[in-house]
């Protein structure tokens, strides 16, 4: 199948630099990289002159340099960006900033990356995007070239600290405003988001419209994500920078997704259609969207490569390991690496089905392209091929780079019922009883269910009270003294971080997660239990009113599910008894009204399903 995904960087254009060197490229870069960051700046003050607290999302203005040249800066969390951001305003249709140099001001960090940068927000009409890495402070140059060549220049001062362990920053450009997910807000109601293509493949590919439905100041992350074609037909992208919003109340903002597409060999969401995009962050505690087509695991995936290809390139770019690539546009040349890096990772194509790219691809793309503006000659065919070998040479460079770059994946730990491995969502459970990878287990079989062989989903393991006895011997309760030495911490991909806590046997007992901005617990998870072969057997997960408790088979299938909604005091539980079908038996409980002085009320049975309704209580 022919790619139909576009390349977006004009490779006639690239070829036709191999042949002949652009006078008019070098006149124009010499006036627009002039003059150097001043280093005698000031330190920035906190408020600006008037005496406001430096605002959380765009620089503040604090004077120009001595070669006049307007001067700002701004305070981000570290590991987060910023924008797009309007230091010109808007008007200025395709032109894209540039970041023309970039200083460290505090010892660089011990990658040799700068502690902060920036550069375009996707080409979204002279918008700067603004990337911080580690604690420290860079000063960056940056340019806009308008369409009529004129060039227009400012310098930003870039401080980066440490928010996960800062409390208050109120104030400060955080990149990481207090608030809720946004997969939260929206399902709270509190939110509405409509996706919108843009018909590209890299760069800005698609607009997030977004409405305040309330009557307060909202503020919230658009975190890392995953934009999936509903309908299938379309691209995927991943789009691997967090950016902050604040909407007032009730008002409606376009906020412009930065990413590259996933899927090659299909369209990419034309310009102006909506609907077809549904954002998945991967997170497993959320609702899967009924009409994705990606695990919640493989979304985290797909985010992780990409991130690393993009943290590649600009690595390269920086030591000039780029600087060969036949075009001299920076862009371009890490939008070149970034994408076809992307498509000819076997990784990405096992995930999303696309056949991986080849440089053979990469070739017919190119010829295609020149032959459209005459034919080629053999002096030229061989310059063509030349720089062809160089992009390729540049691409698989990226790719190598790229896999040292790549983090592990922060919920790799946590048990997602019903997630696979590959494929889609909702897979086929196993039967513990018919066809187990796991070692031998205690528990008996006691289901009569006769292995499927239509590919039919099998129910979880059915379990009467003999069986239960088993499983609690095989799984008994593990001790859940800390061990304040074996506790650890690791960050959330959304900003916040997570402490596990363990045993004096090294067991994992317990995880606390935090909120990035103000480190308010938002989730805290007890294992109470371990199978022999190591699984979680009975675990208890709490987040804002609700509380889960799981028990599960040793193959991770769930034999008991319990969820407790404190504000609305109700309880379901759902069991598979001996005589259930596939969806088991859910009994359905609220807690009686009575006084406080009395205690909490005893739970009483309203409905059930499965079986007949009961008067019976739970104490």
């Amino acid at each position: 199948m022919k790619p139909i995904c576009k390349m977006t960087t004009n490779l006639s254009e690239t070829t036709r630099s191999l042949v002949l060197a652009s006078t008019l490229f070098i006149l124009i870069s010499s006036a627009a990289w002039g003059g150097k960051p001043d280093t005698s700046i000031p330190t920035k003050p906190e408020q600006d002159d008037q005496g406001h607290p430096t605002d959380y999302k765009n620089p503040i203005k604090d004077g120009v340099t001595p070669g006049g040249i307007p001067h700002y800066h701004v305070t981000v969390c570290e590991g987060f960006t910023l924008g797009p951001w309007y230091p010109w305003g808007n008007g200025h249709r395709d032109a894209e900033p540039m970041q023309k140099s970039n200083r460290d001001l505090t010892p660089a960090s011990k990658g040799g990356r700068s502690h902060g940068d920036a550069g375009t927000a996707g080409g979204s009409d002279g918008g700067v995007s603004i990337t911080s890495r580690t604690v420290g402070t860079s000063e960056a140059t940056i340019t806009l070239k308008e369409n009529d060549g004129t060039v227009k220049q400012i310098v930003l001062l870039i401080r980066v600290i440490d928010c996960a362990h800062r409390a208050g920053t109120k104030g400060i450009a955080t990149g990481l405003p207090s608030g809720n997910p946004l997969e939260t807000l929206v399902r709270d109601g509190q939110l509405k988001i409509d996706t919108v293509g843009t018909g590209e493949t890299i760069g800005h590919i698609a607009d997030l419209q977004i409405q305040n439905l309330t009557d307060q100041l909202v503020s919230f992350m658009v975190p890392p994500m995953i934009l999936e074609s509903g309908s299938g037909k379309n691209q995927h992208y991943a789009c691997p920078r967090a950016q902050s919003v604040a909407l007032g109340p009730h008002q409606k903002k376009t906020v412009p997704m930065n990413g590259v597409c996933l899927v090659r060999n299909k369209p990419p969401v034309g310009k102006g259609v909506t609907g077809d995009l549904l954002i998945n962050e991967g997170t497993p505690d959320e609702p899967q969207n009924p009409d994705s087509h990606l695990s919640k695991k493989n979304v985290r995936t797909l985010l992780r490569l990409a991130t690393s290809k993009y943290e590649a390139a600009e690595q390269l770019q920086k030591d000039g390991s780029l600087k060969d690539i036949p075009y001299k546009d920076e862009q371009k040349q890490k939008n070149i690496v970034v994408e076809w890096s992307t498509w000819s990772d076997p990784r990405i194509s096992e995930l999303t089905g696309a056949p991986p790219a080849t440089k053979e691809d990469l070739k017919k793309v190119v010829y295609k392209q020149i032959e459209e503006h005459g034919p080629v000659t053999p002096e030229k065919k061989k310059k063509i091929d030349e720089g062809i070998d160089t992009i390729f040479e540049k691409i698989e460079l990226t790719t190598e780079k790229a896999k040292s770059l790549e983090k592990p994946d922060p919920f790799a730990s946590v048990e997602s019922t019903g997630e696979e491995e590959k494929g889609e969502n909702n897979p086929a459970p196993i039967n513990i009883a018919d066809n187990t990878p796991t070692p031998p287990s205690p528990v008996p079989p006691t289901t009569d269910a006769k292995p499927s062989t239509s590919g039919e989903k099998e129910q979880p393991p059915v379990v009467d009270d003999k069986a239960r006895q088993a499983w609690e011997k095989e799984a008994p309760l593990i001790d859940q003294t800390p061990d304040d030495s074996k506790t650890t911490t690791e960050p959330l991909p959304h900003g916040g971080e997570r402490k596990i806590y363990r045993n004096h046997a090294g067991q994992r007992i317990s995880e606390q997660d935090s909120d990035g901005f103000s480190a308010a617990p938002t989730r805290e998870k007890k294992i109470l239990r371990y199978h022999a072969n190591g699984k979680e057997a009975e675990v208890t997960e709490e987040a804002g009113d609700k509380v889960t408790s799981t028990e599960t088979s040793p193959n991770g299938l769930p034999i008991r599910i319990e969820v407790e909604d404190r504000k609305k005091r109700r309880k379901t539980i759902q069991t598979w008894p001996p005589g259930s079908g596939k969806e088991g038996v859910t009994n359905v409980f609220r807690r009686k009204d009575q006084p406080v002085s009395m205690g909490p009320g005893k739970w009483e049975e309203v409905d059930a399903k499965g079986s007949k309704p009961g008067s019976k209580t739970k104490p």
